[in-house]
């Protein structure tokens, strides 16, 4: 089940390109229940007061205008949950963070860009 996020108060900048999103066994691009590609975009989450923290969103269809530091609105955003047991029979366990669509605002600037940038980057080591 998937619930609905309110965006309200928080600002979003995307950390990079959408990059499609792969099939684990076929190795193709995956599609979603009507057949649209599916995208996923590294996005950093701005709330006021706390620390930015970057997020995996998947879309159907490939944004336009998305690119790292663009500040982007997230339509229709929602957050589920995943869990299973792994090869080795260990429970695994992660939030899935859904969007209609992504649009972009305004290019970030500032404050806002140096967290983004910083964030993008302490989630890639």
């Amino acid at each position: 089940m998937d619930w609905p996020v309110d965006t309200s108060k928080v600002v979003f900048i995307a950390g990079g390109a959408p990059q499609p999103v792969i099939d684990y066994d076929s190795k193709r691009h995956k599609a979603d229940g009507d057949g649209q590609p599916l995208y996923q975009v590294s996005i950093v989450a701005l709330v006021e007061g706390r620390n930015p923290e970057v997020i995996k969103v998947k879309v159907p269809g490939e944004p336009r205008g998305v690119a790292a530091q663009v500040v982007v609105k997230l339509v229709g955003f929602t957050v589920g949950y995943f869990a299973m047991l792994d090869e080795k029979n260990r429970h695994v366990a992660m939030q899935l963070y859904r969007a209609e669509r992504i649009e972009p605002l305004a290019p970030a600037r500032g404050a806002a860009a140096s967290a983004a940038t910083a964030a993008t980057a302490a989630a890639a080591s």
